[in-house]
């Protein structure tokens, strides 16, 4: 019993010992791994020392720096301050010498403009008296017409001139004329010389009053638009306040806006549905100012003519003026639906509610025979002492209309008898821009005159000039 416990004994001092060594052994192990950390950490420690040391030096470069650039602003500072008082005494000194050249411009331009309102006035005047004594003459006096055919032979040789020097600098011309040529006609007619009318305060609101008491209107067969919208030169030619552009051969004009004008447009149906493009057509181009004096009526069905209604309050007219833009195809044109006859009803109709102006292309020639009744006169036999003329018949004035064109159509009749029948009077041939009624279109086939201007009689004193603008290749 007692070895037996000596052994256990024994036993148990062995595991001691080796218990012993255990622990002495983890303890040299955490010794090294500890001064392995501490070495790890020092060193690593030294690193972000050396790492602060860096960006300390770059602190302070930086801070350096900065220091610069505050002293650098402060001076720059110091240097605007400078120069805004140098320019302040600048502008003390010069703004009572800018004032006073300020009002010497504004005297100048003042007395400038009323001295362009005044020329304008006075060659207005002039104008004006030009035409009534032209028209005066014309008045019951026969015209000298072998001074009127040597002038015409004159105009003749110098479009022909004209036509060559260009066949020579554009080698063109002939393809030109082959297709036609047609010019542009321009009229003016005077409105109301009363301030208080909205045309005339408008143009004052605008800013482009320049004693506006006219309207200009013009009209042209563009014989296709085509892309001369995006020609400069075309457009410099829509100038006037209303212009009439006919057979632009288009759909909707929504694509063909021009600036500070409105439009209205009327297109003519393709007959055949694979046709390339649309034939006809009409557009009518007015600045945006006169809008509201302007009214687009539906008064026909006609595809060929445009009616626009100018009220009389907006433009001081006495009454209002009826603008109708007209095509009238050629008479073996599929086109062609009895258009003088219809025009005659139109103007029946209008004529009651105001005067009426026609511009366009009628494709009429009308040679120099008279648009009014010849010999005229209320004093007639009078049958069992009955007046058979009523009190308010009105006497045609007789006055000559000149024209180059001396060939009379078809057409040309039925416009003579419009103008009869709706006391029209053609504006061509009849005022001194256009004394002689210059032909309107040309081609290879010669040229003639198919493009006019008709108003009521009793505004033809109230056109201040018609003239043809020279023929547009």
């Amino acid at each position: 019993m007692c070895e037996k416990i000596i052994t256990k004994l024994e036993d148990i001092d062995q595991i001691k010992s080796e218990v012993h060594k255990i622990t002495q052994s983890v303890e040299k192990i955490d010794c090294v791994s500890a001064n392995e950390n501490y070495k790890e950490n020092k060193a690593q420690n030294l690193m972000n020392n050396e790492k602060l040391a860096e960006n300390y030096k770059e602190i302070q470069k930086v801070k350096f720096q900065g220091i610069e650039i505050c002293k650098t602003v402060d001076s720059l500072n110091i240097k605007t301050t400078n120069i805004e008082q140098k320019v302040q005494e600048i502008k003390e000194e010069i703004n009572p010498q800018i004032k006073e050249m300020n009002q010497n411009v504004h005297v100048e331009n003042s007395e400038l403009k009323q001295l362009e309102n005044s020329t304008k006035e006075i060659k207005e005047k002039i104008l004006e008296e030009i035409n009534r004594n032209f028209m005066d003459l014309r008045i019951g006096i026969k015209t000298n017409f072998k001074t009127l055919e040597r002038i015409q032979e004159l105009d003749m040789i110098k479009n022909i001139q004209v036509l060559t020097t260009m066949a020579i600098q554009y080698g063109q011309i002939m393809t030109r004329i082959e297709e036609g040529t047609i010019k542009e006609i321009h009229m003016e007619i005077r409105v109301t010389d009363r301030t208080n009318h909205l045309f005339y305060k408008n143009y004052l609101n605008m800013g482009t009053h320049e004693n506006r008491r006219s309207l200009t209107i013009s009209a042209w067969n563009v014989r296709g638009l085509g892309d001369k919208i995006q020609d400069e030169l075309f457009i410099d030619k829509i100038q006037s306040d209303i212009n009439i552009l006919l057979e632009t051969w288009k759909g909707e004009c929504k694509d063909y806006k021009i600036l500070s004008y409105n439009t209205i447009s009327k297109i003519r149906k393709k007959k055949k549905k694979n046709a390339r493009r649309h034939s006809g057509g009409i557009i009518v181009y007015y600045k945006k100012e006169i809008a509201k004096g302007i009214t687009n009526i539906n008064g026909t069905k006609s595809q060929n003519r445009l009616w626009l209604k100018l009220e009389k309050e907006f433009f001081g007219f006495k009454e209002d003026l009826y603008l109708c833009a007209i095509y009238v195809p050629p008479i073996n044109s599929n086109y062609f639906e009895n258009d003088y006859n219809l025009l005659e009803n139109e103007i029946s109709t209008y004529a009651r509610q105001g005067r009426i102006l026609l511009m366009g292309d009628m494709n009429a020639r009308t040679g120099k025979c008279p648009d009014f009744i010849t010999g005229d006169s209320c004093q007639i036999n009078n049958f069992d002492a009955e007046n058979l003329i009523p009190d308010y018949y009105e006497v045609d004035t007789e006055i000559a209309r000149n024209n180059q064109d001396n060939v009379t159509n078809v057409q040309g009749k039925s416009l003579l008898e419009l103008c009869t029948a709706s006391r029209l009077r053609i504006l061509n041939g009849r005022f001194i821009m256009d004394s002689l009624g210059y032909y309107t279109y040309m081609s290879i086939n010669g040229y003639s005159a198919v493009d006019y201007a008709l108003i009521s009689e009793s505004l033809l004193s109230s056109v201040k000039y018609f003239k043809t603008d020279d023929f547009t290749l």
